[in-house]
């Protein structure tokens, strides 16, 4: 079990992207993490109540919340220490929106994703 433990989490890192941010400075890179199962259940479970009904969150707060969790160091842990609060302040609008558009998209949420999970 631990050798597949050990693949998995392998795989995982594989997967990641790195992306510049340029607006933080030259050469400044972040890595957007590859979401697990686990961690994608826990992501969406903070989205519904205890009925299993969605919660009504803003647009905004939803992607400060998923870059929260994907936006890791070379050790895969979250560069907020997470506090959404340490990527608001850090990024800009737009930056923050071409980060999440590229997490989605990395992590299944992007429209054509959701869309074709529909199907």
């Amino acid at each position: 079990m631990a050798i597949l433990q050990s693949l998995s989490n392998t795989k995982e890192k594989i997967l990641n992207i790195i992306e510049p941010v340029p607006e933080l400075g030259e050469g400044v890179e972040v890595i957007i993490k590859k979401l697990s199962i686990d961690d994608l259940i826990k992501f969406q479970e903070q989205f519904v109540d205890d009925k299993k009904q969605p919660i009504k969150v803003p647009l905004s707060e939803q992607m400060l919340s998923l870059l929260n969790i994907t936006l890791v160091n070379e050790d895969d842990e979250p560069i907020s220490n997470g506090d959404v609060d340490v990527i608001r302040q850090a990024l800009s609008g737009s930056s923050i929106l071409r980060l999440y558009t590229k997490s989605s998209e990395l992590n299944g949420f992007s429209r054509k994703e959701v869309e074709a999970a529909k199907k």
